[in-house]
C-alpha cells in the first residue's frame, strides 16, 4: 500500500514538480540502465491502490486514520485466513496458543508503524535536507528488521 505524503502520485509518476527534480538529483551520476529501472519501479508503485495526502491542503489526521483503517482491513483478513486454516487442520490449531497468535499480530502491527514511520521520515529527509529525519528514518528501520528476525525466530524454532 503506497503512501504519496507530501507528493502528488502523478508527479512521482511522471518525474515532475518537487519530486522530478529531487529524482533528477538522486539520478546524477547513475546509469540510464539504473533510472530506467528506478522508474519503471516508479510506475508500479503507482499504479497500486494507495493513499495520498499534500501538506497544507490535506488533513494529516485524515491520513493516519485511513492508514489505520487500512492495516486494520488487512490484519483482519490474515486473523481470518489464520482462524479458516485452524478450521481446516484442527490438529495444528490444538497445539498454537492463543498467546502466540497474539504476539505474531503485535509483532506484526508495531512492524507495520515502524516502517510507516521510517518512509515518513525518509520522505521528509529528502524533501527539506534535515539529516534528523534520515537518522529517524534508519533507526526505525532497523527495529523493524530486528522486530522481522524476532518473529521469523518465533515461526522457525531450531529443533
Amino acid at each position: 500500500m503506497p503512501v504519496f505524503y507530501g507528493v502528488r502520485p502523478n508527479d512521482v509518476q511522471r518525474q515532475t514538480g518537487d519530486f522530478g527534480k529531487g529524482f533528477e538529483k538522486t539520478c546524477r551520476g547513475k546509469t540510464m540502465k539504473d533510472k530506467g529501472r528506478w522508474i519503471q519501479a516508479l510506475n508500479k508503485v503507482c499504479s497500486l491502490k494507495g493513499l495520498s495526502s499534500v501538506p497544507g491542503l490535506d488533513d494529516e489526521s485524515e491520513l493516519f486514520e485511513k492508514i489505520g483503517r487500512e492495516v486494520t482491513g488487512i490484519l483482519q483478513r490474515i486473523e481470518y485466513l489464520i482462524a479458516r486454516e485452524d478450521t481446516l487442520n484442527p490438529t495444528t490449531s490444538t497445539n498454537k496458543s492463543r498467546c502466540s497468535i497474539d504476539l505474531v499480530f503485535l509483532v506484526v502491527i508495531i512492524n507495520l508503524l515502524l516502517e510507516i514511520t521510517s518512509a515518513v521520515a525518509d520522505q521528509l529527509s529528502s524533501s527539506t535536507r534535515k539529516p534528523y529525519f534520515a537518522r529517524i528514518s534508519l533507526v526505525m528501520s532497523i527495529l523493524s528488521l530486528i522486530l522481522t528476525i524476532i518473529d521469523f525466530t518465533d515461526k522457525n524454532p531450531s529443533p
